[in-house]
């Protein structure tokens, strides 16, 4: 499981892998395992049939460097990728919130001593003068906002941009997918399109009804969009419930990926595929805990 492929990330790189590091793993893969598309992985999972060390990469949120970054180091080892957008961050003039978040209170060499921000009808206040307390206060904010609904998490921004005395601006490197870009992705031999819902919400704190229409709605809105069916689905976060999953099966898809930590084996439930979430690892680490990955029964 990658995001961003990028150099360019100035806060922490929990998302981003270089195109050096991509491109390293890329071709070890290559060399070493069986890539293969996720739509004929899953097939072998139903079947019995899965090949021994099969991999399948996967990208979540539709991030414009898979298509500028990723998609030339998967062209040069011809491996393929499914990539899950976030379909109304298509044409977006804003960045996920996670990134523009970050960019605050991560980003500024000078911020205020304190951030006190109201969130969800809680007050609350950190320290924000080492790098220590930003990292500390940037943690517990994103679990606050990370449930919450697009409006209140764009105020919260709003907030924050004025705290860091900035203004809410896209940046190049952390722009999602354009419609064309979409395009070129879905034309393209080697990428498979999959959804992650319409606005990247907890799914397990909506109703089911709010639920039923994030996933409908993601797969309607995505095959509009490209033309083609959209059969793959991954859940945001991760987060999902037995409800969850049988929401997404009712809606048509074929599969969902999750985060959960672990490999997938011949007759798992392919709506709940569990997945290795790569950093910006160098090879030699990449080597490391892929092996440890593959070698781990639990």
């Amino acid at each position: 499981m990658y995001h961003r492929i990028s150099d360019t990330s100035i806060e922490p790189n929990w998302l981003a892998v270089s195109p050096k590091n991509f491109a390293a793993h890329v071709q070890y893969l290559k060399q070493t395992f069986n890539p293969m598309r996720l739509t004929d992985l899953v097939e072998s999972i139903k079947d019995g049939s899965l090949p021994d060390r099969s991999v399948a990469i996967t990208f979540d949120d539709g991030y414009s460097d898979n298509l500028t970054h990723a998609l030339p180091v998967l062209e040069s080892f011809a491996v393929p990728a499914t990539i899950f957008v976030t379909t109304t961050y298509v044409d977006s003039n804003r960045e996920p919130w996670w990134d523009e978040m970050k960019h605050f209170l991560l980003a500024p060499r000078c911020v205020p001593a304190q951030l006190s921000i109201q969130v969800a009808d809680g007050d609350y206040s950190w320290p924000t003068v080492t790098l220590e307390d930003r990292l500390a206060a940037h943690q517990e904010l994103e679990n606050l906002m990370r449930p919450l609904p697009v409006p209140v998490n764009d105020a919260i921004l709003d907030h924050l941009a004025t705290w860091a005395g900035s203004h809410r601006k896209l940046r190049p490197a952390y722009r999602t997918v354009t419609m064309p870009q979409l395009t070129q992705l879905a034309e393209h031999p080697l990428i498979e399109l999959g959804a992650h819902t319409l606005t990247h919400p907890i799914l397990p704190t909506l109703t089911p009804e709010d639920q039923f229409n994030e996933i409908v709605g993601s797969r309607y809105m995505l095959e509009k969009m490209i033309h083609q069916p959209v059969l793959s689905f991954a859940y945001p976060n991760g987060d999902f419930t037995e409800e969850t999953r049988k929401l997404v099966n009712a809606a048509g898809f074929n599969t969902a990926c999750t985060t959960i930590n672990g490999r997938v084996e011949p007759g798992d439930d392919v709506f709940c595929l569990r997945r290795c979430a790569v950093n910006d690892w160098d090879i030699a680490l990449f080597k490391k805990n892929l092996e440890a990955f593959f070698h781990d029964r639990s």
